[in-house]
């Protein structure tokens, strides 16, 4: 598999972030492999060869290709990581063979352009894993801090039966959007506590689970290094 030099382009209310993808190892036509994110994130967005190897990586894998070569520079590290998650995703399913990474070509790397403040974001999925570290984030994490949870990623397009002949199909983009309608509020509130609740019915039980509560969240503070 070979992967183009990324390009970003701003589309109306979009900005575009798109690699084209040449098979080498399978009978196919070209493909294109592209992300859209709101035009308010637009300074955030850059077309970086590390941003094609993630999004690649999978599908040369589940595909059987023999190696990935990237149009431009690759960060060393991530490279070597992206290498750990192949090994390991080999040993639980043998039959996915790790491929090779190659950089076609050293350039400079890509500057951070942006110009706006340090945000963290999380991958949701709506299932318990995701939700449960969101969860987690708020808690430990204090609010304004640039490790707290601002932003959430929710992706349409990664099952296999999402598209049909390259286009998206009617019945998954319908679910897709009943889904990000049901995780969109997670990120904009706090949830609900177990002391929250409990402070309802009894203030000598919610007293005590607040304190306890606040205890915990201070020694994961430390422990994990925020403020």
């Amino acid at each position: 598999m070979r992967l183009t030099r990324p390009t970003v382009e701003r589309r109306g209310d979009v900005v575009r972030f798109e690699t084209r993808v040449t098979w080498e190892d399978r009978q196919r036509d070209d493909d294109v492999i592209a992300h859209e994110w709101p035009a308010a994130l637009a300074d955030d967005v850059t077309a970086s060869p590390d941003a094609a190897l993630l999004a690649a990586y999978p599908l040369a894998l589940w595909f059987g290709e023999r190696r990935l070569a990237v149009e431009g520079d690759v960060c060393p590290r991530l490279a070597d990581g992206v290498r750990t998650a192949m090994a390991l995703g080999h040993e639980w399913y043998p039959q996915l063979r790790p491929v090779a990474i190659e950089a076609t070509e050293r350039t400079p790397p890509v500057p951070n352009a942006s110009r706006g403040e340090r945000r963290a974001a999380v991958c949701l999925s709506g299932g318990v894993d995701a939700l449960t570290l969101l969860y987690l984030n708020t808690r430990t994490v204090p609010a304004g801090h640039p490790a707290r949870f601002t932003d959430g990623l929710f992706l349409f397009g990664l099952n296999t039966y999402d598209y049909a002949d390259g286009v998206a199909r009617p019945e998954r983009l319908a679910a897709y959007e009943v889904q990000r309608a049901r995780v969109s509020p997670r990120c904009a509130r706090r949830p609900a506590s177990r002391w929250s609740r409990r402070r309802r019915t009894c203030g000598r039980c919610s007293r005590r689970t607040r304190r306890g509560a606040t205890r915990r969240t201070r020694r994961r503070s430390r422990r994990w290094g925020t403020r």
